[in-house]
């Protein structure tokens, strides 16, 4: 009786082990699976970040090239009202100096006293 209990139990044993082991295989696997799955999406996830970065480096780059036309267009503007302003500041000097000259000139008509008889017979 007790030998038939201890092989009723060591069977008993055996099929409890084996579907334990049985669990443990599927669980392995389950797990298996589960790691090959998110490691093809973090591939995936991946492949559309270095997408992203190459195309943001791209668009970068046509941006600074955007950037770089425009500031040498500003800068030749630039350049050219500087020499622009100059000449304008050299014109005005000049206008200026001849408007003294004249002014001058007129002062000096207007301080002349014509004589009484130039007066006298333009009545």
């Amino acid at each position: 009786m007790i030998i038939s209990a201890f092989k009723a139990l060591f069977s008993n044993m055996k099929l409890a082990a084996s579907i334990a082991g049985v669990v443990m295989v599927v669980s392995i696997v389950f797990y298996g699976l589960n790691i090959i799955n998110k490691n093809k999406q973090l591939e995936e996830t991946n492949i559309e970040l270095n997408q992203t970065v190459v195309s943001l480096q791209d668009e970068l780059e046509e941006q600074k090239r955007i950037y770089d036309r425009e500031m040498e267009a500003y800068s030749q503007t630039n350049q050219q009202y500087l020499e622009d302003l100059e000449k304008s500041k050299q014109r005005s000097q000049r206008f200026q100096d001849a408007l003294n000259r004249t002014s001058n000139e007129y002062q000096q008509c207007i301080n002349m006293r014509v004589p009484d008889d130039v007066i006298d017979s333009l009545r």
